[in-house]
């Protein structure tokens, strides 16, 4: 009995224990979630405020009568419609063409054999750690020559295939059997046909991640859009956002509410997408 009674009372105590962490863990995750959370919030706040509420101190955690006059002035003197075309497609046509390419080279470094391989991957792990700054120069450079400068081509092209994809796509393209792809070369398919019936379909999960990092960026990138474009009509919404900013310096509740509009849209992607996001990046780890 008293064996028995020792054993449940330890059984207990590590319930218990168990238990507490699992409370801890929570508490931390929910601090986290505050933490990264309240930017957005103050944002949607402060464009949801009057403009003599902005300043007022202490600041309020949420306006005492909302107002949406600094959305409609938005609306009014910033050329919303244009800007968020201009970044729809940028992002999808670069993001397109992004993952199409880069998952060709990924493919060459998963399944296929030919000399300097392991170079070539060590050349492209190192180029993601180079600092992209490095290559504005040349880059700028080198549109310029091909007369792409301000144009749709010269703000997508240099980001058509990068280093980052390459290495994400081929961590999903190592876990497929060889005997699939030595299956499908006996009954006479080619590498592309392997390549899109056979390599897309099990990868599908880490391609939708890949797609939603890339908008992600894309929609976001501010530097190589601002030394590409020159004209008002091919402004970006971060962009514009910036140019609009020195039109609108007074008006913080409208600079705040040309923000969100910013960033809404990424926020609603992943809220949509979230679950298989998660899933996809617990299937990269660092293969091969």
């Amino acid at each position: 009995m008293a064996g028995s009674t020792l054993i449940q009372k330890r059984d207990e105590q590590a319930r218990m224990m168990r238990s507490l962490q699992r409370l801890l863990l929570y508490v931390i995750l929910i601090f986290g979630a505050i933490i990264s959370l309240f930017p957005f919030y103050w944002m949607i706040n402060t464009s949801l405020k009057p403009a003599y509420a902005i300043f007022t101190f202490p600041p309020t955690m949420y306006p005492a009568e909302a107002s949406f006059s600094a959305y409609r002035y938005v609306w009014n003197t910033m050329d919303v419609p244009r800007s968020l075309f201009n970044s729809v497609v940028v992002a999808v046509v670069g993001v397109s063409l992004n993952v199409f390419f880069s998952s060709w080279i990924a493919y060459a470094l998963a399944k296929l054999e030919f000399p300097f391989k392991r170079l070539l991957f060590v050349v492209i792990l190192a180029l993601m750690i180079l600092p992209q700054q490095l290559l504005m120069i040349p880059l700028f450079l080198q549109v310029d020559r091909l007369g792409l400068i301000n144009t749709y081509a010269g703000i997508i092209l240099p980001s058509a295939i990068t280093p980052f994809t390459v290495f994400l796509i081929r961590q999903a393209f190592v876990g497929i059997p060889k005997d699939y792809v030595d299956a499908a070369i006996i009954d006479g398919a080619n590498h592309f046909q392997i390549l899109f019936r056979i390599a897309y379909p099990i990868a599908q999960p880490l391609l939708l991640t890949a797609i939603v990092i890339n908008f992600y960026f894309t929609w976001n990138s501010f530097l190589w859009p601002f030394l590409v474009i020159r004209s008002d009509e091919l402004a970006t919404l971060p962009i514009a956002l910036a140019r609009y900013r020195s039109f609108a310096e007074q008006r913080w509740d409208a600079i705040m509410a040309a923000a969100t509009v910013v960033a809404l849209p990424i926020v609603l992607l992943y809220l949509v997408i979230q679950r298989q996001f998660v899933d996809a990046l617990t299937m990269t780890g660092l293969k091969g």
